[in-house]
């Protein structure tokens, strides 16, 4: 951990080198995790590949008389954080008020007893620091915040991180409660500020942007007017929306909530391009099930008009935070994300250029989809974020059980002339691959997340015992092809869903998202030159997936 934060200070030190005008080489990619557990945290942590560098748990809590509250049931896990630090992951748990104003005040005016308390904690723990995330207090409370975030630096050792989210203030406002936070003075004391660049359209208010790029570069700008270095600014990302019905309303809801009423509800979508946000429109009608999204609010039939980051959304911000050379990102909060975003977040954060450690899995990957085969060669190029085929599965799940292509047996109809028609034949021979009926196997088809699923079951050697009340994903039933493998594979913490409550089994998967997959696989046993006869009507064929 120390060696990730000595990289840290010399990336710091070379852009303040370079007068600031160089971008920072190692990026802080920051994000929260809250109302969870640390199951569920590692589950969601499963998607994200390596492009986190610091996780804010919800392990600290303020009581009414301004003391530290540590959650409870005893939430502050060592395993957990032993893990994160086995991964390079930084733990720095947020301290808040959760907009409670007279805890907040509470919490400033019992400054110099909270800060030895948080101290104590992060020493006891092995934490690597604290976020300080008090919201709602005023501009009467600016001197108060500032010397609590000073006592904060004092108390704690120098290699321990202390950062502050404060409020986005496009607009230079001095009261209320973008008024309690002094930039400049909060950053001398700290060792970046986190931006909550979002919230542009809140709950009460109207329908607009959760975060619009004139809210978003505005709030940048307004930090390096105020005189906060580049490398002490990381800019906060939305990983939610927000929902307006009959003009009122605002409710946020999570980005995968979003995606899952778009692909299951009559809807329609455009992106503006002058604010870099998504708009939809949805409709639920009598009769139709009632989503239920997150923190389990169920939404009622009717029209709803939704505002909310889209992939192109997320693009555009890390675009622009690379553009700027500020230090990173932050988002708020983990697991609420549409997951196919990480497979181009630290690329876009590093402005295209390659992250600076490699994913050995993704690697593999895409060598072998983009090397001859058997003397034949894909005839597309494919990047991380491609969406694979069925046929480039099978290329891939050969290559990595060391499966050699072959030459003569059966063979599907559609195959024969396909590229990777050799690894193809061996899966089959084995019984690792079954088609879409008739003798085909749409090697060209987009491949699904169960179908990519099931296909690295086979190859593993797992118990058949599973506990399937563990399964509580909305959108994967008892009666679907697919629902063993699935809950074998969630049981054993292989797969999770895209969000708490969806799986999404009939979305496409990217190379990258199928590399972290085997990543996940690599633990356990594979027998891939096991037979399996495949007795008629025993086990299905992959089927023709329904429309949704």
């Amino acid at each position: 951990m120390k060696q990730r934060l000595l990289s840290l200070l010399l990336a710091c030190m070379l852009s303040l080198g370079a007068g600031g005008g160089a971008a920072a080489q190692t990026k802080e990619s920051l994000t929260y995790l809250y109302a969870g557990t640390t199951a569920s945290y590692l589950k969601i942590l499963s998607h994200t590949g390596r492009a986190l560098t610091t996780v804010c748990t919800d392990y600290f809590d303020i009581k009414a008389d301004g003391s530290l509250w540590i959650t409870p049931p005893n939430k502050i896990d060592p395993e957990f954080i032993r893990e994160m630090h086995a991964r390079d992951i930084l733990v720095t748990p947020f301290i808040s008020n959760h907009w409670d104003r007279a805890v907040g005040l509470s919490a400033l005016a019992n400054r110099a007893a909270l800060t030895v308390q948080i101290a104590d904690v992060i020493e006891q723990y092995d934490l690597d620091g604290v976020n300080v995330d008090i919201e709602n207090v005023t501009e009467q409370s600016r001197e108060a915040y500032t010397d609590f975030v000073r006592l904060l630096r004092a108390k704690l050792p120098a290699h321990k991180l202390v950062t502050v989210a404060v409020a986005a203030n496009p607009y230079n406002w001095t009261s209320g409660w973008q008024g309690s936070y002094d930039y400049k003075a909060l950053s001398d004391h700290s060792d970046y500020l986190m931006l909550m660049t979002y919230d542009e359209s809140y709950q009460g208010g109207p329908a607009g942007p959760v975060s619009s790029k004139l809210f978003f570069e505005r709030s940048i700008q307004y930090a390096i007017n105020q005189g906060v270095p580049k490398h002490k600014i990381v800019a906060g990302l939305p990983f939610f929306g927000r929902y307006w019905k009959n003009g009122s309303g605002g409710i946020g809801l999570a980005a995968s909530d979003i995606e899952y009423l778009l692909g299951n509800y009559p809807s329609s979508t455009r992106y503006d391009k002058d604010t870099e946000s998504a708009n939809a429109t949805v409709t639920i009608r009598p009769g139709d099930p009632k989503p239920i999204i997150w923190g389990g609010r169920t939404m009622p039939e009717g029209t709803y008009d939704i505002w909310y980051d889209s992939l192109s959304s997320v693009k555009f911000k890390l675009d622009t935070i690379h553009a700027l050379g500020i230090r990173g990102a932050g988002s708020w909060a983990l697991g609420q994300e549409n997951p196919d975003m990480w497979t181009f977040y630290t690329t876009a954060l590093y402005g295209g250029a390659a992250p600076p450690s490699k994913n050995e899995r993704l690697v593999r990957v895409l060598d072998a989809l983009n090397r001859p085969s058997g003397g034949s060669k894909n005839p597309r190029a494919v990047a991380s974020s491609t969406v694979l085929t069925r046929g480039e599965m099978a290329v891939v799940l050969a290559e990595m059980t060391y499966v050699e292509p072959e030459t003569g047996g059966e063979n599907f109809s559609d195959t024969a002339n396909y590229w990777g028609a050799g690894h193809i034949r061996a899966l089959k021979r084995r019984g690792l691959i079954s088609g879409t009926g008739g003798g085909l196997f749409h090697p060209d088809r987009n491949l699904t997340r169960e179908e990519a699923i099931a296909m690295v079951e086979r190859v593993l050697v797992l118990p058949n015992t599973i506990d399937h009340h563990l399964m509580t994903f909305k959108d994967v039933t008892p009666s679907m092809w697919s629902y063993a493998p699935i809950a074998k594979l969630n049981y054993f913490s292989i797969v999770a869903g895209v969000s708490r409550d969806y799986f999404k089994p009939f979305d496409p998967i990217s190379a990258a998202s199928m590399a972290l997959l085997f990543d996940k696989v690599e633990p356990y046993p594979m027998n891939p030159d096991k037979f399996v006869p495949v007795p008629s009507g025993t086990i299905p064929d992959d089927p023709i997936i329904n429309p949704r």
